[in-house]
């Protein structure tokens, strides 16, 4: 098989202020980019596996799902924060992520589980 390489994902954020990436050769980092300067913002570094990543509905605030069990947020203005997922029904990767449209909450999705959680 051939191995993934390039742009694997990517989202732009609700105002178009920013656009983030993953490449398939490098799974565990996300830039985010300022589209104007074509310069990266911020590069963040995972342990594990970025699985997918979305951005808030109402402000520049990006959710990420990591394959240990984990979910962080970005925005420029709070930096990073990591939150562990403690609840023992979710064994699984998170394959998608739904914001609430008031962006107070996460609905994360995998391959057999919803998970709601609070911001």
């Amino acid at each position: 098989a051939t191995p993934r390489i390039g742009v694997g994902m990517l989202a732009w954020s609700s105002e178009s202020e920013y656009l983030a990436t993953r490449n398939d050769n490098m799974p565990h980092s996300l830039w985010i980019w300022s589209p104007t300067s074509v310069k990266p913002v911020a590069v963040l570094e995972f342990e594990t596996s970025i699985c997918s990543f979305k951005w808030d509905p109402v402000r520049p605030r990006l959710a990420i799902a990591i394959g240990d069990r984990s979910i962080a947020t970005w925005s420029k203005q709070d930096g990073v924060s990591m939150l562990q997922l403690h609840n023992n029904d979710w064994q699984d990767a998170t394959k998608g992520i739904r914001w609430n449209p008031n962006g107070n909450s996460l609905l994360l999705v995998s391959k057999q589980h919803l998970l709601h959680v609070p911001l």
